[in-house]
């Protein structure tokens, strides 16, 4: 059944991590680590798929957000002017790829490092949903969708962990996203103990939950009720098995 949301249950969180730019040092810092983090993988995933290697997306990533987070650019971005995705994909849209590797050609290595990740994970995320097919901005979406699902599971698991569920979160991660069918449900509840009736409700209140984290990170980057729900119907698009999610046009 689809929720009946209404502009009372927009979460006060909206613009959440742009707000923070206008406080103090330290919040400043926090909200821009968050935003790197959130957005390495879309940005790295962006620049291999318009054609540079593993090494020049990577350094040319650690420029981006160190030239981002240098030029203070977000601090001008206010409500009304859209969703922060839209505007990172944007930016990165006009770096001009091969001036850069003119610039850096004499110097690689010797930038300032602002986000932590290792070139091989980053190329195993990056084969994981991109194909040669996809165009730089498909590519760029579905690495958005990757890094909001993956802090969403993280923040799942912490709570399950707290309620002493964590095993059972193990068993059923992967269902968050797919349905379990057949011989394969009932493999899975036999192994936590359980029938294939509790196996489904277990699941469905999980994903309630992974749902709710999703809308909440979703709501601290857009502007509006309506922009969260075709952010969240956008989100469901890319990834979510419509048996899960029947309702993902109308959330």
């Amino acid at each position: 059944m689809a929720e009946n949301k209404t502009s009372s249950d927009f979460p006060t969180t909206r613009w959440t991590l742009l707000r923070q730019l206008d406080g103090g040092d330290s919040a400043w810092e926090k909200a821009m680590e968050e935003i790197c983090q959130r957005y390495w993988l879309p940005v790295y995933a962006f620049l291999r798929q318009r054609g540079a290697s593993p090494a020049d997306a990577e350094d040319l990533t650690q420029s981006f957000f160190a030239k981002l987070i240098k030029s203070d650019n977000l601090r001008s971005v206010r409500e009304g002017e859209g969703k922060l995705r839209s505007y990172l994909l944007a930016a990165v849209q006009n770096e001009n790829v091969d001036q850069w590797r003119k610039d850096h050609a004499q110097r690689r290595g010797g930038d300032v490092s602002v986000i932590s990740f290792e070139q091989d994970v980053a190329e195993e995320r990056y084969h994981e949903f991109a194909s040669t097919d996809d165009t730089p901005d498909e590519v760029f979406d579905r690495g958005w969708f990757t890094s909001v699902v993956e802090e969403a599971k993280r923040q799942l698991r912490q709570s399950l962990k707290n309620r002493g569920r964590e095993e059972a979160f193990e068993v059923m991660e992967k269902y968050l996203l797919v349905d379990a069918r057949g011989e394969e449900a009932e493999a899975t509840a036999q192994k936590l103990g359980i029938t294939t009736g509790s196996l489904r409700v277990t699941l469905h209140r999980f994903r309630e939950k992974f749902r709710s984290i999703v809308r909440e990170r979703l709501g601290e980057t857009v502007t509006d009720e309506s922009e969260l729900s075709a952010e969240m119907a956008y989100f469901c698009q890319l990834g979510f098995d419509n048996e899960i999610f029947p309702d993902a046009n109308a959330v």
